[in-house]
């Protein structure tokens, strides 16, 4: 039996933080820091996707994604955890995720290493650029 659903995170819906750490093999590439509909779910199980555990174990289903990607300097803490330079160059993305009802599930701040990190995006169909079609 499935263990029970957890709250959606949402406005007014505090959520406990999920934080890792990814390592490629032995350096740290990547810091993420989470709230989402998957909080309670034991952080050492994030080898596995969060949206799959969100799937697979609760019912819920992420629909769409808005992602902001910037540069940043690493602050101490930063540079502590990613083993670089304080004011190292990181990629700072931060993503909200809602599922199928248009009900948030995720909110994620995601620090990268820009000397090991390469983002590739990929165009599909011709409004791309658009978040709402013209009427």
């Amino acid at each position: 039996m499935p263990p029970a659903a957890p709250g959606r995170a949402g406005p007014g819906d505090p959520a406990d933080p999920a934080t890792r750490c990814r390592r490629r093999p032995a350096v740290p590439g990547q810091h993420d820091d989470s709230r989402s509909a998957a909080a309670r779910v034991d952080p050492t199980r994030f080898s596995v996707s969060v949206y799959e555990i969100l799937r697979c174990e609760y019912g819920i289903e992420p629909a769409r994604a808005a992602e902001t990607i910037e540069l940043g300097a690493a602050t101490d803490a930063q540079a502590r955890i990613l083993q670089v330079p304080v004011g190292a160059p990181l990629f700072d993305i931060r993503r909200l995720t809602v599922d199928t009802a248009d009900r948030p599930i995720e909110l994620s701040r995601d620090l990268f290493r820009a000397d090991r990190t390469r983002i590739s995006l990929e165009r599909l169909g011709t409004n791309w650029k658009r978040a709402v079609r013209p009427r």
